[in-house]
């Protein structure tokens, strides 16, 4: 039976899982909340509760895959993001499986434009630390995959919460640069069947509608307050998937 490690079982990690658990995959599942246990076995998943610490050997079974879902976190434990990738690339140096990480297309921030993979180099010394964690990573295990995600979005998950009924938000503008769940774990499934390795790919809908006239769509359908944007950021980053797209041929989802 095909096997994956999923690290880090969040809202998207748990969407992966649920999708290749469907297409009869093996598949383990990390946390570090023992009360989670029994809901990730619950859906099928084989939990595994692991905190990672540098120094602390990590214990996982042997699988074809390994995907790092873990979030980088707010304040104090987002700089703590590129040692904790650092620790669980070591514990996972010595295995074969094929690695794969979600980022984030943040790693482009400040930037205008139409930014593609080569706008940003993953590297431990960098001052954002996706960079840096993406670096730490590649240090120790040369052909991991990274993805670089847009904005997630899917059942249960909208940036557009954060927004409702706010006023004189900047950059009204500005492209859009999201993706849905839906898409992310297409694109894993397509990596781990053609056992893709030492690759860096944007993970983002092909559809960048303005943040204003993205966000007052979404108001409308909700039927929720929408928010009002100031004008501005029209030459704000627009993040391409085009490099994803001319090696598999994928459709993302329109937004």
């Amino acid at each position: 039976m095909n096997s994956l490690i999923i690290i880090g079982c969040g809202w998207l990690g748990s969407q992966v899982a649920a999708d290749f658990i469907e297409k009869k995959y093996r598949v383990f599942g990390t946390t570090t909340t023992k009360n989670k246990l029994p809901e990730l076995q619950a859906r099928g998943v084989i939990p595994i509760l692991m905190k990672i610490h540098q120094g602390k050997e990590l214990s996982l079974p042997d699988t074809e895959a390994v995907l790092i879902a873990l979030p980088p976190g707010r304040g104090r434990k987002r700089g703590e993001y590129p040692a904790k990738i650092k620790a669980l690339a070591n514990g996972l140096k010595s295995k074969s499986s094929q690695i794969i990480m979600c980022s984030s297309t943040s790693v482009y921030k400040g930037m205008h434009g139409c930014v593609e993979e080569s706008d940003a180099e993953s590297n431990i010394n960098n001052e954002n630390v996706i960079l840096a964690a993406e670096g730490e990573l590649l240090t120790q295990v040369e052909d991991a995959v990274i993805l670089r995600l847009g904005g997630l979005i899917g059942k249960e998950r909208h940036p557009f919460k954060y927004l409702i009924g706010r006023k004189s938000i900047k950059n009204g503008d500005a492209p859009v640069n999201l993706v849905y769940g839906e898409d992310v774990s297409a694109a894993v499934e397509i990596l781990v069947n053609n056992n893709i390795r030492k690759q860096v790919y944007n993970l983002v809908s092909t559809d960048h509608p303005s943040r204003k006239n993205y966000y007052t769509r979404v108001a409308e359908q909700k039927e929720l307050d929408a928010p009002e944007f100031e004008t501005g950021g029209s030459k704000c980053k627009l993040v391409t998937s085009a490099k994803f797209i001319d090696h598999f041929g994928h459709e993302f989802k329109n937004l």
